[in-house]
């Protein structure tokens, strides 16, 4: 069995009259032989098997939470909280990593979320072609020898700003979330003799495009895979908003509310390769949706 603790610290303070409220916490949670999908190799017809990942991974980080009353008066009530998030992970131990089917994945000592990527040096002037970096000297790119460059896709920090503000009986609650992070672009791959259309600007350098020079199609292929390809993707996303009003009706049983409702309505980021939410694709992005409607409590 693997390695397996817990360990979670917190401490919480209340200042004015619990006005303002603050909390912290610390965790460092460690866990061995979870069960994942072990790759296999294609031949076998299938793409995985379930099995215990023979590792030991660490889980920590830092959890930070402000909340504030801002004004409490008879007519208006408006409250703030703010959350902030530090989190980390690193593989501890693998046993004869070295022959496993991870051995081109994982890095003992460095975060599970990390990928390996060629060295970008820049396009050649001569030829306007992307290089590499040759780490081991022999004049060829290869992924074992040369793609060796770590870069952790884990989100730095991220966390949300929260606002409930109610006059009388119309109230107003939003939340922004906020992710500081990088992401791997999607492009598409290449194939030599078939590449006739230009990509879309992705905010990166493009070398030229031809349908009869092959080695162009397989310097782009290397730099989907290289630190090129790593672009921030931070972002800031108003992600819910709702305004409710409670219609007055005196001495009636019914208490009728009528709300507007709103999720993902807008987000400002740099990133241009598609949602910065999804760290993979293939799947569909947040939907931006809007409701509008009566409630009647009994």
């Amino acid at each position: 069995m693997g390695d397996k603790s817990q360990l979670e610290v917190a401490l919480e303070l209340g200042f004015l009259h619990d006005r303002l409220n603050f909390s912290m916490a610390y965790y460092q949670n460690r866990s061995g032989n979870q069960l994942v999908g072990i790759a296999l190799p294609t031949t076998t017809g299938f793409s995985s098997f379930s099995g215990n990942l023979p590792a030991t991974v660490e889980n920590k980080g830092w959890e930070f939470t402000l909340g504030s009353k801002n004004i409490t008066t008879n007519n208006w009530k408006w409250t703030t909280e703010v959350n902030l998030s530090f989190n980390r992970n690193k593989l501890l131990s693998y046993p004869d990593l070295e022959s496993s089917a991870y051995a081109n994945t994982y890095v003992i000592g460095r975060s599970i979320n990390s990928i390996k990527l060629y060295q970008y040096t820049g396009i050649n002037p001569t030829n306007n072609q992307y290089e590499f970096y040759d780490y081991d000297g022999d004049g060829i790119i290869t992924s074992l020898k040369d793609r060796v460059v770590l870069v952790d896709l884990n989100p730095s920090y991220y966390g949300g700003i929260a606002n409930q503000i109610r006059y009388k009986q119309l109230s107003l609650d939003m939340l922004f979330q906020f992710v500081k992070q990088e992401r791997q672009l999607y492009l598409p791959t290449a194939i030599a003799g078939t590449m006739t259309n230009q990509l879309v600007d992705y905010g990166i350098p493009m070398q030229p495009y031809s349908t009869k020079n092959s080695q162009i199609a397989a310097n782009y292929n290397l730099m989907r895979s290289s630190t090129l390809s790593i672009v921030d993707a931070s972002y800031i996303r108003l992600k819910n908003i709702s305004i409710t009003y409670d219609i007055p009706l005196k001495d009636h049983f019914l208490k009728p509310q009528i709300f507007l409702q709103g999720q993902n309505l807008f987000t400002l980021t740099p990133y241009k390769g598609g949602d910065p939410e999804f760290k993979y694709n293939r799947f569909l992005p947040p939907l931006r949706t809007i409701v509008m409607g009566m409630k009647l409590n009994f």
